[in-house]
């Protein structure tokens, strides 16, 4: 049973990348705009926004929030993964990756 989350609870957070031809964990990143990681959260309303930097630990990424209140959130990754530099280069691709990697649902009252 999945715990349910409050509204201002701290909420430990942990992003794991893997190379989906492979299955491979990623750990070598590049920096863009001076980080290895930007986490951005939103709330379905659009009036919630937060734009944090998780750390990096063992190949993972951790970092802990809360969100304010009730409803659902978007959790959005802009990394740029270093074994795809030359690739994406060559295919002259932006290189940053986006990924929607989960949603939070804060219920209103149960």
């Amino acid at each position: 049973k999945p715990e349910i989350l409050e509204p201002g609870q701290e909420i430990p957070l942990t992003f794991t990348v893997y190379d989906a031809g492979s299955g491979n964990q990623i750990k070598l990143f590049n920096e863009v705009y001076d980080k290895l990681l930007h986490l951005i959260i939103v709330d379905s309303s659009l009036t919630y926004f937060a734009h944090v930097h998780p750390d990096l630990v063992d190949g993972s990424f951790t970092i802990t929030t809360s969100l304010p209140k009730a409803g659902i959130y978007h959790l959005y990754l802009d990394c740029f993964l270093e074994h795809l530099q030359v690739q994406l280069r060559l295919q002259h691709l932006y290189q940053h990756l986006f990924v929607c990697c989960l949603c939070f649902l804060l219920p209103h009252n149960l």
